[in-house]
């Protein structure tokens, strides 16, 4: 087994630090990522509504070898020895609970159990794994996971879109995917961005260049994505992260008033701003995808809301909406294929009702109210990157589902939670009580 510690860093453990880091990495690419994404999108050869319904009923077989690879490394880790003893860290970390046992409860009052069911186990087993890296990591290390974790899928996309012959990024209507989706490579490209700029205001002069280099790259390929919610979002992270490093407390609060006041006007009155940045960076995409009305989103939440006003309290199982049933009639309806709510919150208010989406809420305020109690503590920059991941995960969650489905993103701000919920934060050099 090896032993972990909370003195260990990745300089003292480098062996079982990149054995464990590279098996994550290929865990998740099974469970998430498909080689051949960037050639069925440049051919229009998208999956059709019986292919999608068909990926309901039955999940992948791939995906289902990476969960089983990530739990088996998951328990491997929890048995493993470390000076990080699991807790209950008052209100959020009871928070959590009662959110992890409400999902569970609704298998009980589900349209479609067996939905219901897969969907809970695949969220448990990211659980378990962001419990498992929260107790055997520090969070400098977990700076460093990310950082690893989504370099190499980049570099991974790249690669494969070279090999493919789908980079064109001059092509009109090009959006760089390499193995995801190009909004969810958008979000990959704006975890590295942040980590790497964490990097560089933390590291010896040697390698500051480096980390600044890399945050340019996966900002450069975040824009080819032309992912307006990954962009928005690690905008205002960025912010956010900026602020904290800058400022008081004092301006600090004006400073996230701004930002926030920034993000919701982009959110509602983009058009014109990225009309220009078409012009300029190539971030937007064709005026007939309707800006306005937030590329379909507005009249999906609008078909959506009486399904929530039905089940107010309860909804209709955790991420289990979307049942055959719905696809057809959804897909039927806006003449898109359409699996998800396009919002976290739209999401959650539809599987776990209002009382589920209330306690997410809370755990999300609540574990960003903790950290930044933690870092005006400690100054540490590994916790000041949290924060920053929390605040892209939460306004991500406005315009994307990523968060309640099993994507890097999710894991990610799931082992911040268990880390401010159930072991301690722990930053460059100090362990802070949150």
């Amino acid at each position: 087994m090896f032993r972990l510690n909370a003195s260990n860093s990745i300089d003292n453990n480098l062996t079982a630090w990149w054995f464990i880091f590279v098996i994550l990495a290929i865990s998740i690419f099974l469970i998430m990522h498909n080689i051949l994404i960037s050639l069925n999108m440049q051919q229009g050869n998208l999956a059709d509504v019986d292919a999608i319904v068909t990926a309901v009923k039955g999940g992948s077989i791939k995906r289902q070898v990476g969960l089983l690879l990530f739990f088996f490394l998951s328990i491997v880790l929890l048995m493993s020895k470390s000076h990080k003893s699991l807790q209950i860290n008052g209100f959020i970390g009871g928070l959590i609970i009662f959110f992890l046992f409400w999902i569970c409860l609704s298998i009980i009052w589900s349209d479609d159990m067996i939905i219901t069911l897969r969907k809970v186990v695949v969220f448990g087993i990211l659980c378990i794994g962001a419990i498992a890296i929260a107790r055997s990591f520090t969070a400098t290390d977990i700076n460093y996971l990310a950082l690893f974790i989504t370099g190499s899928f980049l570099i991974v996309g790249f690669v494969t879109e070279i090999i493919l012959g789908t980079f064109h990024p001059a092509a009109e209507g090009y959006r760089f995917s390499g193995t995801l989706h190009p909004n969810h490579q958008g979000d990959n490209c704006a975890v590295l961005f942040l980590s790497a700029i964490a990097f560089a205001l933390s590291a010896n002069p040697g390698r500051k260049s480096l980390y600044y280099l890399i945050a340019v790259v996966a900002f450069m390929f975040m824009i080819l994505t032309k992912s307006r919610t990954a962009f928005i979002s690690s905008v205002v992270a960025f912010l956010t992260f900026w602020v904290l490093k800058s400022t008081r407390r004092s301006k600090f609060a004006w400073g996230l008033g701004i930002i926030w006041i920034f993000t919701f006007f982009l959110i509602i009155y983009g058009d014109s701003f990225f009309s220009f940045l078409q012009q300029y960076i190539l971030l937007g995409r064709e005026r007939e995808e309707g800006l306005m009305d937030l590329t379909g989103r507005i009249p999906l939440w609008e078909d959506c809301f009486p399904y929530i006003w039905k089940r107010p309290l309860l909804g209709y199982g955790f991420n289990a909406f979307w049942t055959p049933k719905n696809v057809i009639q959804f897909a039927s309806a806006h003449q898109w294929i359409i699996v998800e709510a396009h919002s976290a919150y739209i999401e959650l208010a539809l599987g776990v009702g209002l009382i589920g989406l209330s306690a997410f809420l809370l755990i999300f305020i609540s574990g960003i109210k903790r950290l930044m109690i933690s870092y005006w503590t400690s100054f540490s920059t590994s916790v000041a990157f949290y924060c920053a991941i929390m605040v892209f995960s939460f306004t991500n969650g406005i315009l994307e589902s990523t968060i309640v489905n099993p994507e890097w993103p999710t894991l990610l701000y799931l082992v911040i939670l268990a880390d401010v919920g159930f072991v301690r934060v722990q930053g460059d050099g100090t362990e802070n009580s949150l």
